[in-house]
């Protein structure tokens, strides 16, 4: 950003710095906004699709291993929700984007066979 004497504190400024990371930050909004009711609303159809057949619900134990199995590879199993936690406060750490559809899907198949998921 060009410094000006001039401007150094002025109104003119702010709103530069404000319209600036309102670029950044609209298209993540969009993105998280639109996320989050298809993930409501794909839990509750799983939901809704488990109640209509409650013999689904002994299977969880195979369902949770199975996705344990393709969410884990490459990942300690004792990491967990830690992972992710760590990964955020560490300096420069990412998540891996892999994770976002996987646990998304692993939630909702989480869901459709009676698991605690949360």
């Amino acid at each position: 950003m060009i410094r000006f004497p001039f401007f150094q504190n002025s109104v003119v400024v702010r709103i530069v710095v404000v319209l600036s990371w309102s670029g950044l930050l609209e298209p993540m909004e969009a993105c998280v906004g639109t996320l989050s009711p298809v993930f409501l609303r794909a839990v509750d159809h799983v939901t809704d699709y488990r109640f209509a057949r409650p013999a689904l619900v002994p299977a969880v134990g195979r369902c949770c291993r199975r996705t344990g199995l393709i969410i884990g590879s490459g990942v300690p199993p004792k990491a967990g929700n830690n992972l992710i936690v760590g990964q955020i406060h560490e300096p420069g750490g990412e998540l891996l984007l892999r994770m976002v559809p996987l646990v998304l899907v692993a939630t909702a198949v989480g869901h459709l066979f009676g698991a605690s998921v949360g």
